[in-house]
């Protein structure tokens, strides 16, 4: 039984975070997950129209991996796949998972107001 996404609060759309194998990483320019030995893996038709890849780090996204502490490596390995408001994100775990480039892959923990 799928549940119907909760409404997260203002600001903050579905996602699932996401944590890469080493040695990948997400060029954001080409769209795509990329290996160490250059083979690319596109997802863009994997996924519905709106969604986006984010690193949870951008600057460390961003940065030469060669130039990256062990921990900072392991920082840039995490990243978020942002839905389009409506979207459950629970639907796309099993195909996520599937991804040669993905470790692991979560749903955001919930959210509740103070009181």
């Amino acid at each position: 039984m799928n549940k119907e996404p909760k409404d997260r609060g203002r600001g903050i759309r579905p996602h699932l975070r996401l944590k890469l194998k080493p040695g990948w990483r997400y060029d954001t320019n080409r769209h795509a997950f990329v290996a160490a030995d250059g083979h690319e893996m596109l997802v863009g038709r994997k996924l519905p129209r709106g969604c986006t890849i984010e690193y949870t780090v951008p600057e460390l996204g961003r940065a030469d991996p060669g130039k990256l502490s062990e921990n900072e490596k392991n920082l840039a390995r995490h990243m978020m796949l942002v839905f389009s408001r409506g979207t459950d994100p629970n639907r796309y775990i099993e195909t996520v998972a599937g991804w040669e480039c993905i470790e692991n892959v979560t749903p955001p923990p919930e959210i509740s107001p103070a009181g």
